[in-house]
């Protein structure tokens, strides 16, 4: 199930799938869709059209121009039922992550996976202040 969030360092909003909020008036059933003005728009007729009918493939395409920013650096695609992931990165010269290769990952298989034995191991970082805003 998914759920859209809204946070700052004040307050955490949870947005359900389905619900109107007041910067998105346009809810689709079952569908938590998060963006803002006119691309919010686009993505809300986008996902009103294929609902019901969406691919890995067609899915993707939500993410494209103009739902995507100029400044878009990373998209990730998730399919929960199979774990399958696709992910695509901002190029080296600025163009944005909706307009590049999409890279296919098996989460499922990713976690299996043991780091190399001779893989460098980075200590946390110390003295680094984490301060709780306490009422």
């Amino acid at each position: 199930r998914s759920v859209g969030m809204a946070t700052s360092w004040e307050k955490m909003e949870l947005i359900q799938p389905g619900e109107a909020h007041p910067l998105l008036p346009n809810p689709v059933k079952d569908s938590a869709l998060l963006s803002a003005g006119d691309r919010y728009q686009e993505l809300s007729k986008r996902v009103k059209q294929g609902y019901g009918e969406f691919t890995a493939e067609s899915a993707i395409e939500l993410m494209s121009r103009p739902v995507a920013m100029k400044s878009n650096l990373h998209n990730v695609l998730f399919e929960p039922k199979s774990t399958k992931l696709w992910v695509a990165n901002a190029s080296s010269d600025g163009k944005p992550a909706a307009n590049q290769k999409y890279y296919g990952f098996q989460l499922s298989e990713l976690l299996k996976r043991k780091p190399d034995s001779s893989a460098p191991v980075y200590p946390m970082p110390t003295g680094q202040a984490v301060s709780q805003k306490t009422e």
